[in-house]
């Protein structure tokens, strides 16, 4: 089968905010007030996880996991200035038919392994692609011609500060689920969050405003690689002819190499990519409905009014 038959058979994909991790409130300063903010949280609906330890500053922090639209406008209300720590968004594939069929799961992850071009994202232009050896336990760098199987994925930047991660999702908190998916993830550690100015919850309405924009060249999908030609303007025949030629060996050389190693060739050999604009418009449109469905989202006029506002602002 086919990449376009087999997208096809997937659909759109659909987006959300997998997580966010947040400092905890400096209004907080006993384990009552701890405990009196996380009821709060979980109250909405939501699953949190804690420090299960407390060392000092480093632990004061809190991840919420699916977060819903009433919650995340709690935290604009009530604690606009905490300070985001990381941020993962998810957009999941998962089959028309309503099946778990580990075969086309498999043949979509492995498509998306060659094919996915983070280096788009100017961010990710020194990034490298690497995978999880589970005998081992660890995370190591992927060959040009990947022999990772259907295992986890990673494209990380040269300091680790985003992350695109690819896998076939089966199990949520240790859990079987329902519908199984290929799953596509954004994680913005702190310094990701920093350069893309998610400096503080007030800072989410803008950043979702643009988030597709922000995010679609981090899940770029190609279909190809795109020849390197020298172009000739000469009219000497034999030039024209010796011009021609070596373009027809190049368009074959790329596609070869393509065909063998993917995208990963590509960013090795600094060449550019063919963009397949279908699956992109999918992966932007999943992008797009996160953004509407959250678009209620806002700072409320207590916030705006509040004179310690522009001291966290960011410019």
């Amino acid at each position: 089968m086919n990449y376009i038959g087999l997208i096809n058979e997937f659909g759109k994909p659909k987006a959300k905010i997998d997580f966010i991790t947040l400092a905890l409130p400096s209004s907080i300063k006993s384990p009552i007030d701890a405990l009196h903010f996380e009821k709060n949280i979980e109250s909405r609906g939501n699953s949190i996880n804690v420090s299960t330890k407390w060392r000092g500053p480093q632990d004061e922090w809190i991840t919420i996991h699916d977060p819903s639209l009433q919650t995340l406008q709690f935290l604009l209300d009530e604690y606009c200035n905490i300070r985001i720590l990381s941020l993962e968004i998810a957009l999941d594939f998962k089959l028309n038919d309503g099946s778990n069929d580990p075969v086309r799961l498999r043949e979509l992850h492995s498509w998306l392994k060659t094919s996915l071009f983070p280096q788009r994202h100017e961010l990710m232009q020194t990034g490298r692609r690497k995978f999880y050896e589970k005998s081992s336990n660890k995370i190591k760098r992927d060959t040009l011609e990947t022999s990772s199987s259907d295992k986890t994925i990673y494209w990380t930047d040269s300091w680790g500060r985003e992350q695109v991660r690819l896998y076939i999702k089966t199990i949520d908190n240790k859990k079987p689920i329902e519908r199984h998916s290929v799953r596509l993830e954004v994680t913005l550690s702190p310094s990701g969050c920093h350069r893309a100015k998610l400096y503080w919850i007030g800072n989410l309405p803008r950043f979702l405003k643009g988030m597709r924009r922000y995010l679609s060249p981090f899940l770029n999908v190609a279909k190809g690689i795109k020849p390197s030609m020298k172009r000739t303007r000469s009219k000497d025949p034999a030039k024209a002819l010796k011009a021609t030629c070596s373009a027809t060996k190049e368009k074959a050389r790329v596609e070869r190499w393509w065909k063998q190693c993917g995208s990963a060739w590509a960013t090795k050999h600094n060449y550019k990519v063919i963009a397949d604009a279908d699956t992109n418009r999918l992966i932007g449109g999943g992008l797009k409905n996160l953004q509407d469905r959250l678009r209620q989202l806002k700072l409320t006029r207590k916030v705006a009014d509040d004179p310690d506002y522009e001291v966290w602002k960011p410019a």
